[in-house]
This record gives structure tokens, C-alpha cells and sequence, in this order.
């Protein structure tokens, strides 16, 4: 079981992490997915866009290097979030919402990857590593500390990719306002 719990947490860190970064990068289509779907303010749903975003990259890294009673914490965390994610997303199904919700940043059509489907599976797999977290010992420190250096320092080179690129476009932008 302690073997299924490792895993279980790196697949939300993986899915929690990605979903941070990619809206770290391009944050616009999950804010106007926000603003179109509950009617707020364009101000506010940009604040929350951005701070939910590295609100799940933090999760994401504080569920590999959480211990005990923390990592309870954050488990249950993960799980209530993925299950306002769902029901939010149910809400926005019925009031005729099909676009998009910018979850993954632009993701191209056809290739949505939160439906019903992923949303329930994400939201009982939650529930699974909470039940996991109350119900059995986990692996010992040193596997969640060596996964944990490596995701790390896979999303640090992430966003660091992403600083590179936002400073080039703005070079560009830049050079391209002057020549006019």
C-alpha cells in the first residue's frame, strides 16, 4: 500500500504542478474561462488566476516534501479542490458553458483535457490519497525527498524556460515599437 500511496502523490504533484505551470505561463484563458463562467470582475478573476496558479504549484511541492500531520493537510486540500473543481465545472455545464476552461493554458480544440471524465477520476483519486494519508505508512522520507529534488528541479527549469521567453517577447515587442 505504501508503494500505491508514492505513487498516487507523485501523479497529483505531476497534475497539480503541470496545471501551475502552464497557467504560470499563459494565465489568460483560465481568467476569461473564470470571469464568463461566474460573472466576476475582471480585477478579481485576474488576481485569482494568478494566485490559484502558484497555489498549485506550491501544493504540488508540499505534497512531496510534507510529512505526517502536513501532509493530511495538504491531501485533504488537493481533494476539496479537485472537488470544487468538478462541481464548479457541472455548474458551468449547466448553465450551457462548453468552452474551454483554460486549465492547462490553450489547450487546442478537440483536445480538452477536463471532462467529466478526468475531473471524477482526479476528484477520487484525491480522495484515495487522503484515505491513504489517514490509513497507512508511507514509504520512508528518502523516495518523496529524491522524486521531490527531481520535480523541483524540473519545474524550476520550466519556469525559468518561461522567464526566458516572456524577456525575449518583450525585447521583440521592444525592438518592433521602436521601429515604427
Amino acid at each position: 500500500m505504501a508503494i500505491i500511496h508514492y505513487l498516487l502523490d507523485m501523479y497529483l504533484a505531476i497534475v497539480l504542478g503541470t496545471s501551475g505551470i502552464s497557467k504560470i505561463d499563459n494565465p489568460t484563458y483560465f481568467i476569461i474561462a473564470f470571469r464568463v463562467q461566474y460573472k466576476i470582475p475582471s480585477k478579481f478573476a485576474s488576481l485569482i488566476g494568478k494566485v490559484f496558479s502558484w497555489g498549485e504549484l506550491l501544493l504540488s511541492i508540499m505534497l512531496l516534501y510534507s510529512i505526517n500531520n502536513m501532509k493530511l493537510l495538504v491531501t485533504v486540500t488537493i481533494f476539496f479542490l479537485f472537488f470544487l473543481f468538478l462541481a464548479f465545472h457541472m455548474i458551468a455545464q449547466a448553465r450551457g458553458f462548453t468552452q474551454n476552461c483554460g486549465c492547462y493554458g490553450n489547450v487546442p480544440e478537440g483536445h480538452e483535457y477536463t471532462n467529466y471524465g478526468t475531473l471524477f477520476l482526479q476528484t477520487l483519486l484525491a480522495g484515495g490519497a487522503v484515505a491513504l494519508t489517514i490509513w497507512t505508512k508511507p514509504l520512508p522520507w528518502k523516495y518523496y525527498l529524491i522524486s521531490g529534488i527531481i520535480v523541483t528541479v524540473f519545474a524550476c527549469w520550466l519556469l525559468w524556460i518561461i522567464w526566458q521567453r516572456r524577456i525575449f517577447l518583450k525585447k521583440q515587442q521592444g525592438s518592433y515599437s521602436s521601429s515604427l
